[in-house]
């Protein structure tokens, strides 16, 4: 083996270069911008607003400065608004994103709201200044100024044209700031969806279901499971066990056929999954 060349290298010690690297940040990127335009799809006809947050350098004659406690004042922050939109009388969504400044050294944050009540959303905004006793002038509730389903300020931090440079800065600001508070901050957040991110992505690689029509189509298939006793399930897991086995002799005729395996095994998996779940 040629350990001179990293393409031959075991995964295990395969080193990821700074290219490498970047192109993984852009791939979470991409993930970001999906989630975050999956939200304005499904909240589309819900009123919209932007809140921002910004961390004075005194509060309550205590000096906050510094990247490092005011990223943290903001998470703390952001977890109180979170609660309280969860709270609320009525529906409010949203995505946030704590933000490091041009220059990296100046958080703040942002948060990309859907609602149905404008006051109650503006009630909770100015609580939250209240109870983290932030400036008023440096705090804003902006509502939109014309009409667009989306209003992607909130995820300029991931733009799709965003520069290597950026990401690699961006990203190492980040990575000093997590070391430094201890703890792993997620720097951009969402509300709760239904089902988690797995089951969200499982659907989508398995049945190509988009987040959009994800919730109907799990509900659908939640609702063949419903009122089933302990031995019925014991039926339906000896049944999957036995089309495990018609799975590999599939794949074992497929494998004579030179038939591609990943697609034959994509292909007889949803066959199986239909099959289980009563959709033919």
């Amino acid at each position: 083996m040629d350990y001179k060349n990293s393409n031959t290298l075991p995964m295990s010690k395969k080193r990821y270069t700074k290219q490498d690297k970047i192109n993984n940040y852009r791939k979470k990127y991409a993930n970001i911008r999906h989630q975050y335009y999956a939200m304005c799809d499904k909240y589309s006809s819900y009123n919209k607003t932007m809140l921002t947050f910004t961390i004075p350098s005194k509060i309550n004659n205590a000096i906050i400065q510094g990247k490092y406690s005011k990223t943290a004042y903001l998470v703390e922050l952001r977890t109180y608004i979170a609660k309280q939109f969860n709270n609320a009388n009525s529906e409010i969504k949203c995505f946030s994103n704590i933000e490091l400044g041009s220059k990296r050294n100046n958080p703040h944050a942002h948060i990309q709201v859907w609602c149905n009540d404008y006051d109650e959303v503006y009630n909770i905004y100015q609580k939250t200044i209240s109870k983290f006793n932030l400036n008023k002038s440096r705090c804003k509730m902006t509502l939109p100024e014309y009409d667009n389903k989306n209003y992607d300020y909130v995820i300029k931090d991931y733009k799709k044209d965003i520069s290597d440079v950026e990401i690699w800065a961006n990203e190492n600001a980040k990575k000093c700031i997590r070391k430094h508070l201890g703890k792993q901050v997620r720097f951009y957040n969402m509300s709760k969806d239904k089902y988690s991110q797995h089951l969200y992505k499982f659907v989508y690689r398995l049945y190509n279901k988009f987040r959009l029509f994800a919730n109907d189509f799990i509900d659908c298939l939640a609702s063949i499971f419903k009122g089933v006793s302990a031995d019925e399930l014991v039926v339906i897991r000896e049944l999957k066990s036995k089309l495990v086995d018609i799975l590999e002799q599939e794949l074992n005729r497929c494998y004579e056929l030179c038939y591609d395996i990943k697609k034959a095994t994509y292909h007889i998996q949803k066959l199986i999954c239909y099959w289980i779940y009563g959709f033919i």
